[in-house]
């Protein structure tokens, strides 16, 4: 008898009991545990489904993905895969649902705007209860990362997703048509991507070369780590030598001014340990995992007397800075430092319009951006824009800029930045391409951050950083 014969005739239970009988007559036993045979049974109920494979065709077919030239083919096969293999047990019923009901998906006008949303979550919002389980989220995951349809130009993750579980269909300009709009779709990739390129021709990088700029240039990344290094410094000698008291000042000031080192760590472990590490004792004896660099903290353990020294939290801390030190020291110049040496403390107002107005990241951009950031330093200080004392408003201010340029040159009404590891996303408004209205949003939502590290020009010729681009990369922390 076949398994899945069995499984047709017999409710699951636990485990079941299957003989094989070999060709020389002797019978082997095996039980099957339920995972098995719930595999098997979410096969049986693909095979006696005549619609599935026409309600798979449907949903590639809705999403406007099969051509000629285009079958989606391995698309679809992965789909049915992951319906087969995968813990949710209602893949056939919802994959109907889907392919017969794409008016009642999720929509464009359903999400917020610059706010960060689990995508499992909003998509689940706008489905029947019945279908609505903790295996959906993995569910939606696996077609995530695995169901990428194939186009004339590169499909990225995301596209896929919000036209099997939304409204939306292939793109005109942008990634996706979504209710009548264009919407650019970004991720940062799968496992701590590095996130996604705003286009670049390469003028952005021309910077310095176009400016004249100075040759005393710094590895400001490297002064970053180095400030942060001394202040951590301070903090455990002053609790070792001084007082609690005068630690716990101390420490209160590095946690406020730790984004920009949070960000640049990029380990979401380490931040949820400062977020919530709010006494400096705690911080001092906080005992990480063994594992070299990790930031993971163990919660059963009786204070830190005996454990070794690289597991303390501030000396692992201690540690990756250096090697960060380290690391940039090794590096050539990148862009921030570049423009680092144009913005000194004498700098004025008019000398940061001349310095940002010039990082368009298209030379064909036709957008003025010298009236635009006028305007915008009437809002803003122009001070608390330079990339030696406030990087964070300077690499937002430099993504803003970059999204502006890129809207120009591919025609997008919405942008979204994903974190693919975490199933999160933000979207941005870019039917008002302006500096200002833009830079607000990104404000508005602090976990969207650019990485600037991207090739340097200077004499003639390029100087490669770890991240090789040119334009900068939109990503969500």
């Amino acid at each position: 008898m076949r398994l899945e014969d069995i499984y047709n005739k017999q409710i699951l239970n636990e485990e079941v009991e299957v003989v094989f009988t070999t060709a020389d007559g002797k019978k082997e036993t095996f039980n099957l545990d339920d995972s098995y045979g719930k595999v098997i049974a979410r096969q049986i109920r693909l095979n006696q489904d005549p619609g599935f494979d026409d309600n798979v065709k449907a949903l590639f077919m809705q999403g406007d993905w099969v051509s000629k030239k285009k079958q989606q083919g391995i698309a679809k096969a992965r789909y049915k895969d992951i319906v087969i293999k995968s813990q949710y047990d209602e893949g056939v019923a919802l994959t109907d649902y889907l392919a017969n009901n794409k008016e009642k998906l999720l929509k464009l006008d359903d999400l917020p705007i610059a706010k960060v949303f689990s995508m499992p979550k909003a998509i689940a919002s706008k489905l029947p209860g019945e279908f609505v389980n903790e295996e959906l989220n993995v569910f939606i995951q696996n077609i995530h990362y695995h169901v990428v349809p194939k186009a004339s130009t590169g499909v990225g993750l995301g596209e896929g997703t919000f036209s099997i579980f939304g409204t939306a269909t292939k793109g005109t300009s942008g990634d996706l048509q979504w209710d009548g709009s264009e919407v650019e779709i970004k991720t940062n990739g799968v496992g701590k991507g590095s996130g996604a390129i705003l286009g670049g021709d390469g003028n952005i990088n021309e910077i310095t070369d176009r400016l004249e700029a100075k040759s005393d240039y710094i590895n400001l990344d490297g002064n970053i780590y180095t400030r942060y290094k001394d202040e951590l410094i301070e903090i455990m000698n002053t609790y070792t030598q001084v007082g609690l008291e005068q630690a716990q000042t101390l420490y209160d000031k590095f946690r406020k001014g730790a984004d920009q080192l949070k960000n640049m760590i990029g380990n979401s472990n380490f931040t949820s340990v400062l977020d919530n590490t709010q006494d400096v004792e705690a911080f001092m004896n906080t005992v990480l995992s063994r594992t070299e660099g990790s930031f993971t903290a163990l919660t059963k353990q009786n204070g830190s007397v005996g454990i070794p020294k690289d597991q303390l939290l501030p000396n692992r801390l201690l540690a990756r800075l250096d090697k960060d030190i380290q690391t940039k020291a090794n590096q050539e110049k990148n862009l921030p430092s570049q423009l680092a040496s144009l913005l000194g403390a004498d700098a004025t107002v008019e000398d940061y319009i001349k310095v940002f107005s010039e990082m368009k990241t298209y030379k064909s951009t036709k957008t003025d951006m010298v009236p635009q950031l006028v305007q915008f330093f009437k809002s803003y200080n122009y001070a608390d824009f330079s990339p030696k004392t406030n990087y964070n408003n300077f690499q937002r201010l430099v993504g803003a800029i970059a999204i502006i340029c890129y809207q120009e040159k591919i025609g997008f009404d919405y942008l979204t930045a994903g974190n693919d590891d975490k199933m999160t996303m933000a979207i941005l408004n870019t039917q008002n391409p302006t500096i200002l209205p833009i830079y607000k949003q990104l404000e508005d939502c602090p976990e969207i951050s650019f990485d600037l590290n991207i090739d340097v020009y200077e004499g003639g010729s390029y100087r490669s950083q770890t991240t090789i681009a040119k334009g900068p990369r939109i990503r969500l922390n």
